[in-house]
């Protein structure tokens, strides 16, 4: 088992702080597992350019045990995902910090 310390800009770091969102593509450079756990890390970025590197961490944080990998460069996801190298993970949240949920929709 790794432990990854990832950035996770708003959106998704909310979407999966509400359990909406189970899974996270990631550029496989850090070679995930099962079993791996990713810290996921509120950040901001400075701009809206996916390659953005200036931003501002929060406080915030999810942690998630990698359920399973599904290879990206193999079809059928292939033929959806043009960058090459990249994973799809199922994640399980193991823990939040306390302000994980930033704001909830209404209901």
């Amino acid at each position: 088992m790794i432990v990854h310390e990832l950035k996770c800009w708003p959106e998704p770091f909310l979407e999966i702080a509400l359990g909406r969102k189970t899974c996270e593509l990631r550029y496989d450079d850090r070679q995930y597992k099962p079993g791996d756990v990713l810290i996921l890390r509120h950040w901001t970025p400075a701009h809206s350019d996916i390659n953005c590197e200036d931003g501002v961490y929060g406080d915030e944080a999810i942690v998630a045990l990698v359920k399973g990998i599904q290879n990206c460069s193999a079809p059928p996801l292939s033929a959806l995902v043009a960058e090459p190298l990249t994973v799809l993970m199922s994640i399980q949240v193991l823990h939040m910090t306390p302000r994980a949920v930033i704001a909830r929709p209404p209901a």
